[in-house]
């Protein structure tokens, strides 16, 4: 019995959108830059730039692991039966 190839085929956004919540620890740094601007009046652009960093990060992670998803869905090549005792044989 040959088992059945499956494809993973389903909402790219979707799919994004829940690799980053799950991912929002990232962010910790992010919002600290955010109250030492609030705080300390640091520039607001750290908060961004670490954000930007975060959500780079998630996005190359994301689309290494559905690039190779998708090259583990190749059909598999069928292989000779190379078993001497079992060429011709029907069953039991």
């Amino acid at each position: 019995m040959k088992m059945r190839r499956t494809r993973c085929t389903g909402n790219v956004i979707l799919s994004l959108f829940l690799t980053l919540l799950i991912n929002l620890d990232g962010t910790i740094p992010a919002f600290i830059l955010l109250g030492l601007h609030w705080w300390l009046g640091w520039p607001i652009w750290l908060f961004w730039g670490a954000l930007g960093i975060w959500f780079v990060s998630v996005l190359v992670h994301w689309l290494v692991i559905r690039w190779v998803s998708r090259c583990s869905n190749a059909p598999e090549k069928r292989l000779e039966n190379k078993n001497p005792y079992s060429v011709g044989k029907k069953g039991n």
